[in-house]
């Protein structure tokens, strides 16, 4: 055996950053070198000491360089190519998950051709008419997407296939993002997402993003807006006297694209007629208001109906209201029906609407309930009893979607105590403790609002 051979066979190249783990015998076990296993002995401390050290140390570290060597005893720890096939030792790695499509912003801001900025938008393939677009988006991303150049006229986005607990919303935007129009549930599927671009100024993007930013899957597709012809209303006031208001019993399909309305004529004459919307699709949410002449509204409701619906009755505003004006909250794109119905006579309430007025008028009588039906902006005033105890104001059978207000006030109509809400839903409940008279009760709506609903005093005992 020559001395080199001795040599590979009593020690070997130390791992790199220290010794390994001791063997029987001072023998020594070398971890993995890259990726290759490579298992060499290494003599104990001492087999370096004594006669032939300095040559065993010369020969270990020749050994450890990066050396292109013929020999084939000789490792190539540095260049040595990986074993292959049944040499190449087991390597455990972590598994891991592929990001789902749609999740990996890349350097551009982009997911599987999605716009995760706006910026990165002309970038990306843009919406194409019935080409649904699949999205998934993370928490706090949004998706934005151009519109196809072939897309010239009235379009509609929607949501639909929502990944399990996904909440999308919608916005169309501008050329410096301010958002035109936006829309979180209005839909067909629940919780999916509606916009429409309207006649008005042309949107430059569309945004796609999740309620609260939760991230979730869901499709975007857009549609061209199927032209609906001429439509049964007029597009303003002017136009309303081609369009009279329908008959009792009788109603019109109305759709409205964003910043749209529909106007209509009142009748002439007595209007025992009240207007209201119904079969709102979309989340249409609906605003009946009545104009005068010069177009100011002296009568409106919002959800004076069922659900968003809206409930008007006509007679309320007098001869003064000459135009029916239909249209969505926000001005935002909706469809529903406009119905009219016959109503009883309105009979307003003419009674005293101040202190000084209720003075000289007999006061509220006790335990009776009186209908009152007040105009927008109007109060009903009553001189309280002269009787000793506390006495209890409360109002009910609200209608319409009234809200009242009642207020104990001195002669200068200054408010001693008031009460909103303290009643059933709405209604109100004002206790009137036993004080000097004389004193008035004060009813009205909620912000000066029409309202319609029945008054009652009592004596406190009793109430309790």
């Amino acid at each position: 055996m020559t001395q080199h051979q001795a040599d590979r066979a009593g020690h070997a190249p130390g791992a790199a950053g220290g010794p390994a783990p001791s063997r029987p015998g001072g023998m020594r076990v070398l971890g993995l070198l890259g990726t290759a296993a490579l298992a060499l002995a290494v003599p104990a401390a001492g087999a370096l000491a004594g006669p032939g050290a300095e040559a065993r140390r010369g020969a270990m570290a020749t050994e450890a360089m990066p050396v292109q060597d013929s020999s084939p005893h000789l490792p190539k720890v540095l260049t040595k190519p990986e074993p292959s096939g049944a040499e190449r030792p087991p390597v455990v790695r972590e598994p891991t998950r592929p990001p789902a499509a749609g999740n990996r912003p890349s350097q551009g801001g982009n997911t599987a051709g999605v716009a995760l900025r706006r910026e990165d938008a002309a970038n990306t393939p843009p919406l194409r008419p019935d080409q649904p677009v699949s999205v998934q988006l993370n928490g706090r991303q949004n998706a934005f997407f151009r519109i196809a150049p072939e897309v010239t006229g009235p379009f509609i986005v929607t949501t639909r296939r929502l990944g399990q607990g996904t909440d999308s919303t919608l916005a169309l935007l501008d050329r410096a993002g301010t958002v035109i129009e936006e829309d979180d549930d209005g839909g067909d599927e629940s919780l999916a997402s509606r916009v429409e671009s309207g006649s008005g100024q042309r949107p430059a993007l569309v945004r796609a993003g999740t309620a609260d930013n939760a991230g979730g899957s869901f499709e975007v597709v857009l549609t061209r807006d199927v032209d609906p012809g001429p439509q049964p209303f007029g597009t303003n006031a002017a136009e309303a006297a081609r369009y009279p208001l329908p008959a009792a019993g009788a109603e019109v399909h109305v759709r409205l694209r964003r910043g749209q309305a529909a106007f209509f004529a009142l009748p002439e004459g007595p209007r025992n007629l009240a207007a209201f919307t119904r079969n709102l699709r979309n989340q249409t949410d609906t605003v009946l208001q009545l104009l005068d002449a010069s177009g100011q509204v002296v009568e409106e409701d919002d959800d004076g109906g069922e659900g968003l619906g809206s409930r008007l009755p006509l007679g309320e505003a007098g001869a003064g209201a000459v135009v029916l004006r239909a249209a969505t909250l926000n001005e935002q794109a909706g469809e529903f029906d406009l119905a009219v119905e016959a109503v009883a006579p309105y009979v307003p309430y003419e009674g005293p609407s101040t202190p000084a007025e209720a003075a000289n008028r007999p006061p509220l009588a006790l335990g009776q309930s009186l209908h009152l039906r007040l105009r927008a902006g109007q109060a009903a005033v009553f001189a309280l009893p002269s009787e000793d105890g506390a006495l209890l104001a409360l109002t009910h059978g609200l209608r319409r979607g009234t809200d009242t207000v009642l207020e104990l006030v001195d002669p200068a109509g200054t408010v001693l105590a008031e009460d909103d809400d303290g009643g059933e839903g709405l209604s109100s409940r004002l206790a009137l403790p036993a004080a000097p008279r004389p004193a008035f009760l004060r009813a009205h709506g909620l912000e000066d609002q029409r309202g319609d609903f029945e008054l009652v005093l009592m004596r406190a005992a009793r109430a309790e």
